[in-house]
């Protein structure tokens, strides 16, 4: 019995030294950087690179993809925006009261079939999952508000994979990858 414990606990402690060295592997999301306000970083997922397609720092706004060397795995596609709203006074989604949740969650139900849960960055920033629910999804939207920007990502089947849709374990790689995401002030 000890034989075990001490085998499960030298396993435990191999994740963790894993998990540590994965932390210090966050690439910087090509210098991504909205008005000097913050830069955003994480571990892309395996093959995928980042490129920036549109900045307006005037207007605040930015969309980047994230796209895998094989074109036939999924795409992301990162928008950053910001609108004088409400939402705008906000630091975080994390500080957004229901109705506000319920107002941003109002956005996303014009589209067909979906389902909305919540989760959270490493660092605690609250993340919006939705999910569309039918047997071939088409696509998978996670929302945040950082520093009262929009950020959102869209993960899209690849080419030639969008009659399947997305797996739930590609839907899975785009969620982890995301509460891997890590919001940094800018220097």
């Amino acid at each position: 019995m000890k034989k075990i414990l001490s085998i499960l606990l030298c396993l435990a402690m191999l994740a963790g030294l894993a998990a540590a060295a994965a932390e210090t592997e966050k690439t910087d999301l090509g210098s991504i950087s909205m008005n000097g306000k913050f830069q955003l970083k994480a571990k892309l997922p395996e093959g995928y690179a980042v490129q920036v397609r549109s900045i307006n720092s005037d207007l605040g706004y930015l969309q980047a993809f994230i796209e895998p060397a094989d074109e036939s795995k999924p795409r992301l596609t990162l928008t950053i925006s910001y609108e004088d709203t409400d939402l705008s006074q906000l630091e975080r989604l994390n500080d957004a009261t229901e109705e506000q949740k319920k107002k941003i969650e109002d956005t996303f139900r014009y589209l067909d079939q979906v389902e909305i849960s919540y989760t959270q960055t490493g660092l605690g920033t609250d993340l919006m999952v939705v999910k569309e629910t039918e047997e071939s999804a088409d696509f998978v939207i996670i929302f945040t508000i950082y520093k009262g920007y929009d950020i959102e990502f869209v993960m899209e089947p690849g080419k030639g994979a969008e009659d399947a849709g997305l797996t739930d374990a590609q839907m899975q790689m785009c969620i982890d990858f995301l509460t891997n995401l890590d919001f940094v002030e800018a220097e």
